[in-house]
């Protein structure tokens, strides 16, 4: 099944904390069960995406390899009221 994506946010060349922040604000204006699509290209990417989502139960559902950069795909946590 493909993925819906509400927000896209292209972070080429910028350096951390950039994209986070960047991908907070985007997970914040959405609702939950959305997903945010990054595109980035700092290498600590894969290490850093992965642990980010861990850290704070976002979801990461899927990275694809786009050559010169990666696609992150992050899906906003469903909290309970």
């Amino acid at each position: 099944m493909a993925i819906v994506v509400s927000k896209k946010l292209d972070c080429l060349g910028q350096l951390e904390p950039l994209p986070f922040l960047a991908l907070r604000k985007a997970l914040m204006s959405i609702p939950e069960g959305h997903v945010v699509e990054i595109i980035w290209d700092d290498p600590s990417g894969p290490m850093d995406i992965p642990a980010w989502c861990r850290a704070t139960g976002h979801e990461l559902l899927e990275i694809y390899d786009q050559g010169d950069s990666l696609s992150y795909y992050i899906q906003k946590k469903f909290t309970l009221d």
